[in-house]
């Protein structure tokens, strides 16, 4: 039987929070959850994204990937849909970025 992997902080503040969790050695799946969005919420947001793309990409991950109902958020960081899936009744993407090495 498989386990899941935990979910490990990347970042927090009150306005939103990064995680990721292994999948295999070469994917992390990105958690993003937003409380408060605005301009300088979003400057923030993309300055911690190239810190984990640095992360991620330093510790062996060639890939992240994300499912969502709010594809237009993840392609203002450079997603792509690779898929689509059903879930709970919506429409949902399964949106890629690869990392720079």
């Amino acid at each position: 039987m498989q386990t899941q992997s935990p979910r490990l902080l990347f970042y927090y503040d009150p306005d939103f929070q990064v995680e990721f969790e292994p999948f295999d050695d070469t994917t992390a799946n990105l958690h993003v959850t937003a409380r408060n969005f605005s301009s300088s919420v979003l400057k923030r947001m993309y300055l911690v994204y190239a810190a984990l793309e640095d992360y991620l990409g330093t510790h062996g991950y060639k890939k992240m990937i994300t499912i969502t109902p709010n594809p237009k958020f993840c392609k203002l960081f450079g997603g792509t849909t690779i898929n689509t899936i059903q879930y709970n009744g919506k429409e949902h993407e399964v949106i890629e970025w690869v990392l720079r090495q």
